[in-house]
């Protein structure tokens, strides 16, 4: 089941991705390719500690009262490449309303689906998830550097795709999901979307294009080609009555583009060549980092 589940994620995120040859995916070299920014799996390869069963990759962090305390945060390393840029995940959650009520995250085996990242929202809460890529720090304070210099348009990718595999429509509208990104010059730039009420599983697309500078370093504009650091945050807010999810079983780079008949049925074999290619690559090694990042080609 767990195999299964892990098939089915990169299918998802291909409806979203124009990868323009099945062919050379299939055989491991695609005309286009992507920066892989984490898969969220559970590292079953590399136990922590024999005692206990959790995996390099896994993560639970919850946030209880006081609200308006001190946030709960929780790294997850890779020693393996081809999980997560820069091999490693820093999450923290802070409930900002809620009086009794808890909110967590999960990734890995600890989420529901596995091998998923998960945010979990109590009925009545309100809660900031936070997660960022930037290197081996085991800090919650981002490293604007800590990624090098890694390039997001790497096979002429235009924009970060965080595929859903659950959205619950208990979900508020209203709620928020940003990424920041700086470059090596120390600018700075950020995107969100915004949930509307009863939302669907779905990709959401953040098109390079649309980011907006929030402080200008060396450049006016972000060089999307020399990224140091990524955030992913999350403001979900209040429902009354009912507690809610949302889990995300990728985040990448990629190419997006409108449904079409011309091109869904390249983009369906797109699919299946990108789920090969992933489990091939973690049977041979085929996934290759540069300068901390991961990159499928």
């Amino acid at each position: 089941m767990k195999g299964l589940l892990k098939r089915k994620k990169l299918l998802s995120t291909g409806l979203g991705l124009f990868l323009v040859s099945l062919g050379s995916l299939i055989d491991a070299q695609p005309s286009s390719a992507f920066v892989l920014i984490d898969t969220f799996d559970a590292d079953v390869s590399q136990v922590i500690d024999p005692a206990i069963p959790q995996f390099e990759g896994d993560q639970f962090v919850g946030d209880n009262p006081p609200v308006n305390g001190t946030a709960g945060f929780g790294a997850a390393v890779y020693t393996n490449i081809g999980f997560a840029v820069g091999n490693e995940r820093d999450v923290s959650v802070l409930l900002t309303s809620g009086g009794t009520n808890t909110i967590a995250s999960t990734a890995g085996s600890f989420a529901t689906p596995p091998d998923t990242l998960t945010w979990n929202v109590t009925q009545g809460a309100i809660g900031i998830f936070t997660v960022v890529w930037d290197g081996l720090d085991n800090s919650p304070t981002v490293d604007t550097t800590g990624l090098g210099a890694v390039d997001l348009t790497f096979g002429s990718s235009t924009a970060i795709v965080a595929s859903t595999v659950n959205i619950d429509n208990n979900l508020t509208g209203g709620s928020t999901l940003s990424f920041r990104l700086w470059d090596s010059d120390g600018t700075i730039a950020s995107q969100t979307y915004t949930f509307p009420s009863n939302p669907t599983t779905q990709d959401i697309i953040f098109p390079f294009n649309a980011f907006a500078v929030t402080t200008a370093g060396g450049n006016s504009i972000l060089d999307f080609n020399s990224i140091g650091a990524i955030q992913m945050q999350g403001i979900m807010l209040r429902n009354p009555t009912n507690s809610y999810n949302i889990s995300f079983d990728v985040v990448t780079t990629g190419i997006p583009f409108e449904f079409s008949p011309a091109i869904g049925v390249l983009s369906l074999g797109a699919c299946f060549g990108l789920a090969h290619l992933k489990r091939k690559s973690k049977a041979s090694g085929l996934s290759k980092v540069n300068s901390g990042k991961s990159e499928i080609v």
